[in-house]
């Protein structure tokens, strides 16, 4: 006669297939999860471009001064932490009479650049670029985001306008 209940094999089965199907779920969750941070990196990036074609059409200008159009070369970079500040400063300034709203983007304040990457910052506190303003009025910040693959980088966004068509792009 065979006793009621499930045998140690039984119950050991068991508990080898739940665990498996637990690793395979985490594994899909952790790739949702950094395809929606790639999505809210590149809205923020396509809320960046947008801004600063709102602020041209606005103001007949770009934010930054531009070098002369001469030579061979056709495009303007600002690809590091120092250069990217100075195109969104008069952006930030504006901010009432474009689209931008510093509510939804990121900042870092007081960042160390990583060694061998200038558009990468380690340390510093992120913040909304709106609180950065009202607890850091007068300094400067630069606009990026947090690498979504190693949340410890903060990686700044690159400008580069296009001085033959006179349009900008903003990358990450």
């Amino acid at each position: 006669m065979r006793k009621k209940g499930f045998t140690l094999i039984e119950l050991l089965l068991v508990i080898l297939v739940m665990s498996l199907i637990v690793t395979l779920s985490i594994g899909a969750a952790m790739k949702a999860i950094i395809a929606g941070r790639d999505f809210r990196v590149e809205a923020m990036r396509d809320g960046l471009e947008l801004a600063l074609k709102d602020y041209y059409a606005k103001e007949g200008t770009w934010p930054c001064p531009l070098p002369p159009d001469g030579g061979n070369s056709i495009f303007a970079t600002f690809d590091t932490v120092e250069k990217n500040i100075k195109v969104f400063e008069n952006v930030i300034k504006a901010r009432n009479r474009t689209s931008l709203d510093p509510a939804g983007f990121m900042t870092v304040f007081k960042g160390t650049p990583k060694a061998g990457d200038n558009r990468v910052l380690l340390g510093g506190t992120r913040m909304s670029l709106r609180e950065a303003l009202e607890k850091h009025p007068g300094d400067d910040f630069p606009l990026g985001y947090p690498n979504p693959r190693n949340q410890s980088e903060f990686v700044v966004y690159w400008i580069r306008f296009n001085l033959m068509t006179d349009s900008a792009e903003v990358s990450r």
